[in-house]
């Protein structure tokens, strides 16, 4: 992904009207008299790139920014579209950007997942979406709304989720990211929280008996298949949003 592409969706996300978020959640799916406007459920990133950057460098940091592809909202398309960078010791920050997740791998999310966070998100009032995104500043001389910016990885703010991306026996092993968007409603009375509530998936190749004792090390929520075949599943919950780990 180009820098210029990356910066323009991080600024339509940080410059659109508040009450105007909402639309870029939803779009229209088929184009026949039934279609029916649908709400983004889950983002998914291709993770060659991303992959490229995390084997060649040592990480400083990496960061997930809410993005729109498109500054005014278009009933057709999608136009909620996260950003992940990646700054590493040498050389320029690189950038990548999600696309929706057409159809849902069966048994990849956990059940318990759904009950809640996603649930929560999927049946959230359209008029409310707005508010899932603003928090007040914890800053008492001086309180403020402030909007959801991004999740900030770094060891200091999310050491679990650095800590495995910076693991390069198991990134090597990554096929995808999922961004699954959430809302977790024991926040929404805490003015000083955001509401909105993502979950992050990896999904990787079988994992090896020593991978699996580093992810449990971890003590990251892990979805291990029994069958040789398929696929493992790591869960990261509770990302720290920025603000307030911005400068952190």
């Amino acid at each position: 992904m180009q820098v210029e592409k990356a910066i323009d969706y991080i600024d339509n996300w940080k410059k659109c009207d508040i009450s105007r978020l909402v639309n870029h959640f939803h779009f229209i799916k088929g184009k026949d008299i039934s279609s029916q406007y649908q709400r983004v459920q889950s983002m998914t990133l291709k993770t060659d790139s991303l992959k490229a950057s995390l084997l060649k460098n040592d990480i400083k940091s990496m960061a997930i920014h809410m993005g729109l592809s498109k500054a005014q909202a278009k009933p057709e398309e999608l136009s909620f579209s996260p950003v992940f960078s990646v700054i590493g010791t040498i050389g320029k920050p690189t950038y990548d950007d999600f696309s929706i997740l057409e159809e849902e791998p069966k048994g990849i999310v956990p059940e318990s997942f759904k009950q809640a966070l996603s649930n929560n998100w999927l049946m959230t009032d359209q008029s409310m979406i707005d508010d899932l995104f603003v928090a007040v500043s914890t800053d008492k001389n001086s309180p403020q709304l402030q909007r959801l910016h991004s999740y900030q990885i770094t060891r200091e703010i999310n050491d679990l989720l650095f800590s495995i991306l910076t693991d390069k026996g198991i990134v090597s092993k990554m096929k995808s990211l999922h961004f699954h968007l959430g809302a977790d409603m024991n926040k929404y009375s805490d003015k000083y929280a955001f509401t909105f509530s993502p979950v992050i998936e990896l999904v990787i190749e079988k994992l090896d008996d020593e991978e699996l004792l580093r992810v449990a090390k971890l003590g990251m929520r892990s979805n291990i298949s029994l069958m040789d075949d398929e696929d493992d599943s790591i869960f990261i919950e509770y990302l720290k949003p920025c603000p307030s780990t911005c400068n952190e």
